[in-house]
């Protein structure tokens, strides 16, 4: 185990992640690293259907490993959990809306 702010310097930094963990497995995908994910299923299916993460049985771990080093998705085009700019789209509303309504 590691602190919060390791895990997620190792994870943007690892080539690879192989995990059981739900929540290493969102991050990892947000943090755009790749994954094997060692169960039977996973909460974030859009983690796995995009192509991104695979969901492998521990004895084909290896297997898998050599494929997935073979194929060409580096990078999402895309993130199903938004752009992470939320914060700053709310705030931009927060100054603009009380002089739209007069509040």
């Amino acid at each position: 185990p590691q602190p919060f702010s390791v895990s997620i310097v190792l994870q943007k930094n690892a080539r690879l992640i192989i995990t059981d963990s739900g929540g290493i497995t969102k991050e990892s995908f947000i943090l755009g690293t790749r994954a094997l994910v060692v169960r039977d299923e996973v909460e974030w299916i859009e983690t796995v259907e995009s192509g991104f993460h695979k969901l492998v049985k521990p004895y084909s771990i290896y297997r898998v490993y050599k494929e997935i080093l073979n194929e060409t998705v580096t990078s999402l085009n895309f993130n199903p959990y938004g752009d992470g700019d939320a914060a700053r789209r709310i705030a931009d509303l927060c100054e603009i809306l009380p002089n739209i309504y007069k509040v």
